[in-house]
């Protein structure tokens, strides 16, 4: 047998070198020639009916190349995975402060700016929710899918719910020595990356001899995102492109711990529209302050976790109920509370054991992925739970 080439041999990191040299290019550092810049106006309201909204007053900004709305998209720009409820800039609505309304391209950051503080604007408030147990309540404002003014929805504010099922827990504990019956919650939490959301949107005449099987028009995204491939995917729906005209370029990412999905296809879509419009290279780079309101958070989760053990320590049940705060929009939270509930009772084993999750959605800023992906809130809860139910019976949590 001949000695293996890479098994048990040192490996070089591809990347290493030229972060430690600082020559390693983001796409804040990209350059083109013709390159203009774009930005996007937010909501500063957490629930609120677009009344009016008129972008020609910023097409008139000397400067300004172009402005669009989520009627310059396919379905209005709609998208998402595993639920389709977001949009490439809101659509009849917005749910959370920070949700982006229009986008505007200019040669220059002044016109820029001119341009989005042209824009009209006119939202009407409507009843918010920001509390998941109070959203899950009957009469509590519609956050979901349906129109602001449609008819209740039958699930009200649940996006999903998810259970684990074994024995029945409630004749267990009520024969347990000792029980622990308790509440813990978690908050959003922020990613944090060191380099902030940004896409550059190339338009590329696609002839044949180039590449480009379709020989329209076609576009080359370079994105600071984590799953190229739906970001493709993603793009070809709302511009209404085919696959081969639409390539996805993954520059170095600085930073992400699953935060650079949802909303980079959104900025993906964003300076790609604005492209093919202008026929020019459009680069859209977010501030740390616009990152903060606008990207999705780990979910925030509030727990009630009941266990029962034996006088010796020897668990015998467990009893959990969690309420997951999806925030405005679905994005990636139905898999991690997911993972949430096999994973809610910990490294434990029982005789009997029930959980329930329970995934709402609010006006908070919407969740998503994030390191741990939805085992971290379940670990802080049962732990603690863990640790206080060994303070009961006078043992080492240990």
């Amino acid at each position: 047998m001949s000695e293996p080439q890479y098994v048990g041999k040192p490996a070089t990191r591809v990347d290493a070198l030229e972060k430690v040299l600082g020559t390693a290019k983001y796409v804040g550092d990209y350059r083109v020639p013709g390159m203009v810049y774009a930005r996007t106006l937010r909501s500063t309201l957490p629930h609120a009916r677009i009344v009016r909204l008129d972008v020609t007053p910023a097409c008139q900004v000397p400067g300004v190349l172009a402005a669009i709305t989520c009627d310059d998209f396919v379905n209005y720009g709609r998208f998402g995975f595993p639920v389709q409820d977001m949009y490439m800039l809101a659509h009849e609505r917005v749910r959370y402060v920070g949700d982006a309304i229009a986008a505007v391209a200019a040669e220059t950051e002044d016109a820029l700016q001119a341009g989005l503080n042209a824009i009209v604007v006119e939202l009407e408030p409507l009843p918010g929710v920001f509390d998941p147990v109070a959203a899950l309540q009957p009469g509590a404002p519609i956050v979901g899918e349906r129109p602001w003014d449609a008819p209740e929805m039958p699930r009200g504010n649940l996006l999903t719910r998810y259970v684990v099922r074994k024995g029945e827990p409630d004749s267990v504990l009520a024969d347990c020595a000792v029980t622990l019956d308790q509440e813990y919650s978690t908050m959003h939490q922020e990613h944090a990356y060191l380099e902030t959301e940004g896409a550059l949107a190339v338009p590329q005449l696609a002839p044949r001899a180039a590449g480009w099987p379709s020989g329209g028009t076609g576009i080359t995204v370079y994105a600071a995102c984590q799953s190229p491939f739906n970001n493709r995917n993603n793009l070809c729906q709302v511009l209404g492109l085919p696959q081969e005209d639409v390539r996805v370029i993954q520059p170095p990412v600085g930073g992400a711990f699953g935060g650079k999905d949802d909303l980079m296809y959104q900025t993906s879509g964003q300076v790609a529209r604005l492209a093919l419009l202008t026929g020019r290279p459009v680069r859209m780079t977010l501030d740390r302050e616009e990152s903060m309101i606008a990207s999705y958070k780990r979910d925030a989760m509030q727990m009630r976790i009941q266990l029962g053990a034996g006088r010796d320590g020897t668990l015998r049940a467990s009893k959990i109920h969690a309420v997951v705060d999806s925030g405005a929009y679905a994005a990636i939270t139905p898999f991690t509370a997911w993972r949430s509930s096999i994973h809610a009772m910990g490294p434990y084993r029982y005789d009997a054991c029930h959980v329930d999750t329970d995934v709402a959605y609010t006006n908070n800023g919407y969740s998503g992925a994030f390191r741990g992906f939805g085992n971290t809130e379940v670990c802080a809860g049962i732990e603690q739970a863990m640790d206080e139910l060994a303070y009961q019976l006078g043992l080492d949590p240990d």
